[in-house]
């Protein structure tokens, strides 16, 4: 997976068919069940996948490597898992109270399960934390670096990026994923992030948060398709893009 990329935050099947135009990465979430995380996957039509994986809440650990295997081998047997380029088992860690060790111990369970097919074996983990937190737990085992802070604007990548950009000169296998709040109520406007991940190749990708309208933890989030974004972020897809 060659950057840069765009696609969105947690995509369905219908966010991967609407955005055939002006994507090149589908992020498969896990949140909408399993049936219709292997429709996104299906519907992803070659482009590369970011797999969201339950690793990091709601399984314990000493059964994290069977069931991930299990979910990978469903897909394996779909046909889909050779379009996986990297997983994404957990998502902002910070602000649910998991400690490094505990995040390390997830991210060590869903390598293993990786490591049992080829299509998987040492492909990047891919895991996000709040902009504005100081814990950045599993950091050490993490691939493809990012944060979000919607209400923070374009000074994100100001006041928070530049600890990811040091680390990605240390150890410079790592990638970053520049992330936009384009959804109700922030309504980012993407011209900054456009720019940063079209000049700067730490950057394996731009996401935008969210295409269709989503409730999480008892918040309803109006999506880029509803909300009037959708013109400026289809724009910011296509320059990222290069079209």
């Amino acid at each position: 997976m060659t950057a840069p990329h765009f696609c969105y935050f947690g995509m369905n099947a219908m966010a991967a068919v609407e955005t055939t135009d002006h994507t090149s990465c589908v992020e498969a979430a896990d949140f909408y069940g399993p049936l219709e995380q292997l429709a996104t996957l299906t519907h992803a039509a070659g482009r590369p996948v970011i797999l969201y994986v339950p690793a990091c809440y709601g399984l314990p650990l000493e059964r994290l490597e069977s069931e991930i295997t299990f979910w990978l081998q469903r897909i394996a047997d779909a046909g889909l898992l050779r379009d996986v380029a990297a997983v994404r088992p957990c998502d902002e860690p910070d602000l649910h109270g998991l400690t490094d060790s505990e995040v390390k111990a997830r991210i060590i369970a869903v390598h293993a399960a990786m490591a049992r097919f080829d299509a998987t074996r040492g492909k990047p983990i891919a895991v996000f934390w709040a902009c504005s937190s100081r814990a950045r737990p599993g950091i050490e085992f993490v691939d493809w670096l990012g944060c979000d802070s919607y209400g923070d604007g374009c000074k994100v990548l100001e006041e928070y990026y530049p600890a990811f950009e040091q680390l990605v000169n240390r150890e410079p296998d790592r990638r970053l994923v520049a992330i936009a709040g384009g959804a109700s109520p922030w309504r980012q406007e993407p011209t900054c992030f456009v720019e940063k991940v079209m000049r700067d190749d730490r950057y394996i990708a731009l996401e935008a948060f969210i295409r269709q309208t989503v409730t999480d933890r008892g918040e309803t989030y109006m999506g880029i398709r509803e909300n009037g974004m959708a013109p400026l972020y289809r724009e910011a897809g296509r320059k990222v893009l290069g079209q």
